[in-house]
């Protein structure tokens, strides 16, 4: 079974049977990676795809700091920056967002790996 506990900001924390809740000193932070678990798997927003690490990098920068939660995923030898996000309504509206910002076409894939394009 899962146990569950609510955090300073009244959000449910999900644990496993063997977490301590009361290990669970810092209930945000927690909180956050529990979203950003449930993100990884739904859908991964592509902002470009590099053969070199420091051109995805330097995308990454750019994008984190005009507020993009951006990453790199390693795909076939390439480096991918993708924005996970969880449904398809955010999925299209983060590829829109995103081609705004790079002036490049933005593609987007499920958990199963199939893409919009």
């Amino acid at each position: 079974s899962v146990t569950s506990t609510t955090s300073r900001n009244d959000s449910l924390v999900m644990t496993s049977p063997t977490t301590d809740i009361n290990k669970l000193d810092n209930s945000a932070t927690v909180v956050e990676e529990i979203h950003k678990a449930l993100k990884q798997g739904r859908y991964q927003v592509s902002a470009g795809l590099f053969k070199n690490k420091a051109n995805a990098e330097k995308l990454v920068t750019r994008m984190k700091a005009a507020g993009f939660e951006a990453e790199i995923k390693e795909v076939s030898g390439m480096r991918r920056v993708i924005v996970a996000v969880s449904t398809i309504d955010e999925a299209e509206a983060m590829s829109n967002k995103i081609e705004q910002f790079t002036g490049d076409k933005s593609v987007y894939f499920n958990e199963h790996g199939i893409s919009n394009r």
